[in-house]
């Protein structure tokens, strides 16, 4: 029984190897039926007669043996090693180049023995990360001395080997010595050392870096590579098995990344099953972040082209595992996932796509954010995970929905019209959208899916359609559930708060103008009401709470679904009803915020400002104050004298008290920022007059805006007026 990843057990192979001992592992059992009962000496010589005879066949009559010594079908001599060295590629890109001749390679072995058809674009990004530290410096080395090797051209391996070998194996750099031990290893037939020489591969360091694991891993390709599958399976595996529970994290992360190299070359059945297993244990049980990163990439390139359809949902499991595991540091929780789980849930989404098991993904996903939301003080990093997560997914849903759509009837495509009409806004005028770059990238290219995903939403915009179970799915589920998370968000704003806001930015560009008129915004409208005020009041409903936010500067700013007038409208609405019932405004805030930063989005905010400054409710006119200190920081300067400046002034000079103290910090606001003479001169005439009304100044509502605004001016201060206003001369 293999001991869990991670606990504290001693060392089962060396970590160096003695100097004496590589010349007798490799020259151990070259005799021909020599087996264990050969002795020291006649191995030395029958290697040294295997070196200078160029050749082993004469030596050793191939065959395969199993780790339990059952004696296997006859090997056949292995094709050469398929990768060139860099050295014959040209300088310059020799790992770039080393690395895309070991993707060519993996790929085609995995498609031979896979019936899966994974996007090309998704296979290429697995497979460059599974294979990316076997390709670096150290094994693109290897691969240089391996070059034109299948597993007989011993001397040549030597010649090439030995004058790196001999300055540097004493020293720090054994990993020169890995070309010399896979080409001893790889020869066929049995003997006593030969076993020896897969521990010695792994236990060469102790405690190898990115470079020494490299050419380990490079070994251990070229080694999958020659031995074929059913030596693979009996001699190296076990070894891979057995090093899970080492007490070195250096030697686990070496064989979570070991299991990706081998992957090309392992069947498929073997694959699915030991492959698997072995990565699971590892994300499951292990404590090292790097180690769990390595077994989660690894784990996407077997994902990439599983055929087993009931590994989906364990691998989903140690996916949401990963997701929902607690962290040493919370604090310092990432509000990403890593590398590793995006390019595992990329790898799901696309198997679950191709199997028509999309809901299984989201509904698992969406349950982890609801359980996350649910809990006492959450919100933060773990939330922003998860929602990022479901993003990642976004790609393969389009997929997914454009693979599943019905067939029209005739009559439907010719006399069926759109059920709404609604005109999507220019795409010049709106942000680049991730999700439609990563649909163009599995789809074929830049502009590859532009006329499916217009075709689609056509689709979506009919009044009738043919049963769609994965449409009414995001329709009836996925959406609602989303909604609902946001809604119960209870700490904002935050990484939570912008992880929302970035996904719903792209939904509408996803779903179409149809579908997020249809059925997007009323879903939102729906938490939206302020029919209740003790409610309102409270802060409990969403237009205090983070849906409002989402909805006006992700859905109708940043993903274009609204027109000017309906954000201005919406806003108007939003700044009354809060003002009236006197509810916090941390909502509206972040809201005009957040539009001003963009410039499209300006005229639409003041618009909005602007009527609640002319409204006949004071509390509207205070709330209003309050919100253009927000609002100050993206007026244009050709603006602040045309808007900013008529707004102050007249909310300065109103007469009920509530609305001169709030105008006191976005009158600060603009003195902090504006640089334009008349406007500075205007302000300050305006404070000044504020200033000189006694029958403001003794109110306490004032007194308190006015140290507000104090504190708020005081960092900006130049010294100069400091002297001036204190010692005048």
């Amino acid at each position: 029984m293999v001991a869990p990843p991670g606990s504290p057990v001693e060392d089962s192979t060396p970590d160096f190897c003695p100097e004496e001992s590589i010349e007798d592992l490799l020259t151990d059992g070259a005799c021909d039926g020599a087996g264990d009962g050969a002795g020291d000496g006649a191995g030395q010589s029958n290697g040294a007669e295997v070196i200078q005879s160029d050749s082993i066949s004469d030596h050793m009559e191939p065959q395969g043996v199993s780790g339990a010594g059952q004696v296997l079908e006859e090997a056949p001599v292995p094709a050469p090693c398929p990768v060139k060295a860099p050295g014959q590629q040209g300088s310059g890109d020799g790992a770039g180049q080393c690395l895309n001749s070991m993707v060519e390679e993996a790929r085609t072995k995995l498609r031979q023995t896979s019936n899966r058809r994974c996007p090309a674009a998704l296979e290429e990004r697995v497979l460059q990360a599974g294979l990316k530290t076997a390709a670096g410096r150290g094994g693109a080395m290897v691969m240089e001395a391996l070059a034109g090797w299948g597993g007989v051209d011993l001397a040549g391996v030597v010649a090439k080997t030995l004058p790196r070998i001999a300055p540097n194996v004493i020293l720090a750099k054994r990993q020169e010595v890995v070309a010399l031990v896979v080409a001893g290893r790889g020869r066929p037939g049995r003997g006593r050392g030969r076993e020896a020489l897969v521990s010695l591969l792994f236990g060469l360091l102790r405690r190898p870096d990115e470079e020494q694991r490299g050419a380990v891993l490079a070994g251990l390709a070229a080694l999958g590579r020659v031995l074929g599958p059913p030596r693979l399976e009996a001699e190296l595996l076990p070894h891979v098995w057995g090093q899970l529970a080492h007490r070195r994290p250096e030697r686990r992360l070496l064989v979570a990344e070991a299991v990706g190299c081998l992957a090309p070359h392992t069947p498929a059945p073997l694959r699915d099953s030991l492959l698997v297993s072995v990565l699971l244990q590892v994300v499951g049980g292990e404590r090292d972040p790097g180690v769990r990163e390595a077994a989660l990439t690894s784990l996407a390139v077997l994902a990439a082209f599983l055929q087993d359809l009931d590994k989906l949902p364990l691998l989903l499991d140690a996916a949401i595992h990963t997701l929902h595991a607690p962290r040493s540091d919370p604090a310092h929780q990432p509000a990403t996932p890593s590398p590793g789980l995006l390019l595992l849930l990329g790898a799901l989404g696309a198997w679950a796509a191709e199997a028509g098991r999309l809901p299984t993904l989201l509904d698992a996903l969406l349950g982890l954010l609801e359980e996350q939301v649910a809990e006492a003080g959450q919100g933060g990093a773990d939330v922003a995970c998860t929602v990022r997560a479901l993003a990642e997914v976004l790609p393969h849903l389009l997929m997914g929905l454009l693979a599943s759509a019905p067939p029209l009837p005739e009559a439907a495509k010719e006399d069926d019209s759109p059920a709404s009409p609604v005109a999507a806004p220019p795409l010049e005028t709106l942000p680049p959208c991730p999700t439609v770059a990563a649909l163009e990238e599995l789809w074929g290219g830049p502009g590859s899916a532009g006329a499916a995903l217009a075709g689609l939403h056509g689709v979506l915009g009919r009044e009738w359609l043919p049963p769609w179970p994965l449409l009414e799915h995001l329709k009836g589920a996925v959406l609602p559930r989303l909604i609902g998370a946001l809604a119960g968000l209870q700490t904002w704003p935050g990484p939570a708060l912008d992880a929302f806001l970035s996904l719903f930015s792209e939904v509408p560009r996803c779903l179409g103008p149809a579908l997020t008129a249809n059925t997007l915004t009323p879903l939102f409208l729906a938490h939206l009401d302020g029919a209740d005020p003790e409610a309102v009041r409270s802060g409990h409903t969403g237009l205090t709470g983070p849906v409002s936010v989402v909805y006006v500067a992700a859905v109708l700013g940043r993903g274009g679904a609204g027109t000017s007038g309906e954000m201005e409208g919406f806003l108007a609405r939003q700044i009354s009803i809060l003002g009236l019932c006197g509810a916090p405004l941390h909502a509206p805030l972040l809201c005009v915020a957040t539009l001003m930063a963009a410039p499209r989005h300006t005229e639409a905010v003041l618009g909005a400002l602007w009527g609640a400054v002319v409204h006949r409710a004071p509390a509207v006119r205070a709330a209003a104050a309050t919100l253009w200190g927000a609002a100050v920081g993206g007026v244009p300067d050709a603006a602040l004298g045309a808007r900013l400046v008529p707004a102050l002034v007249t909310l300065a000079s109103d007469h009920d008290i509530r609305v001169k103290a709030a105008t006191l910090t976005p009158l600060a606001t603009t003195l902090t920022t504006a640089t334009h003479p008349e406007v500075l001169d205007k302000v300050w005439l305006q404070m000044e007059t504020l200033a000189d009304d006694v029958g403001v100044c003794d109110q306490k509502a004032f007194q308190l805006a006015l140290a507000h605004t104090c504190t708020h001016l005081a960092h900006t201060a130049h010294p100069a007026s400091y002297t001036t206003s204190c010692y005048p001369v």
